[in-house]
């Protein structure tokens, strides 16, 4: 873990924003520390919170949450309308037979012959149509579509690496001195060692330490301390960054 402390000035109430990747606010909320000196007050700490991706999917019409295959899918659409391609295989010898059906999902069985079929309705006619076969299904209920396509944006929106600004609200009078202390977590710090031998008895000892800078700006104006939790022996990777597996609290 890094400790990473900034300070400044504000005049009066004033509201300070820093932006900090989404995995990173917990360890930040974990051990932030605010000054307001001079007489001035820190009134609160603000950021945008998100349930859990499975909690969110939940909610949606299309239940995405588990991962669904394609017979679970048609079985959270029944009474919905749905388009099909499928191909039937009819040996070596003879041309596979592509065909289509629509209707609305009546549900799935396991039929007769003991393939897994969805059965179709439309004009009253029920069609059973082999999972195995299938190529592609089209929604045609536009409610039930448009949640897939909800459904499948907030996966690939909680997959990103996002930004989350945490606002800071200073209030007082007068310009004042504030801080802003936090945790996050950062590769361990290296060393590496240099033994430079002279001809008489004068010796040259070069101690290095190694730290990689993985956040998103320059460290220019700054004060580094290193305090090693725990011993590092000399036979590592010097280039990789190098983190320690934390355990996860319930």
């Amino acid at each position: 873990m890094g400790y990473f402390q900034r300070g400044g000035s504000v005049d009066g109430t004033a509201i300070v924003q820093l932006d900090f990747k989404t995995n990173q606010v917990s360890d930040l909320l974990k051990g932030m520390v605010v000054r307001d000196f001079d007489g001035g007050v820190v009134s609160g700490v603000s950021y945008s919170s998100r349930d859990p991706l499975n909690r969110m999917l939940q909610t949606f019409a299309i239940d995405l949450s588990s991962n669904p295959g394609i017979q679970a899918l048609l079985a959270q659409m029944r009474g919905n309308d749905v388009a099909i391609r499928y191909t039937i295989d009819r040996g070596p010898e003879r041309e596979p037979e592509h065909g289509s059906a629509r209707g609305t999902v009546l549900g799935i069985e396991r039929a007769v012959t003991g393939a897994t079929v969805v059965n179709l309705v439309d004009e009253g006619e029920v069609s059973p149509v082999d999972l195995a076969t299938i190529d592609s299904v089209q929604v045609l209920t536009p409610r039930i579509a448009g949640a897939l396509h909800e459904a499948l944006d907030l996966i690939a929106s909680t997959k990103r690496e996002e930004d989350n600004t945490v606002s800071v609200a200073f209030s007082g009078n007068g310009r004042r001195r504030v801080q802003v202390g936090y945790l996050l977590e950062s590769p361990i710090w290296k060393t590496s060692y240099r033994l430079l031998v002279g001809e008489q008895d004068e010796h040259l000892l070069q101690g290095w330490g190694i730290v990689e800078n993985t956040t998103e700006e320059d460290w220019r104006d700054v004060r580094l301390t290193l305090v090693s939790g725990q011993p590092i022996s000399f036979r590592m990777e010097l280039y990789e960054p190098h983190y320690v597996q934390r355990p996860a609290s319930c």
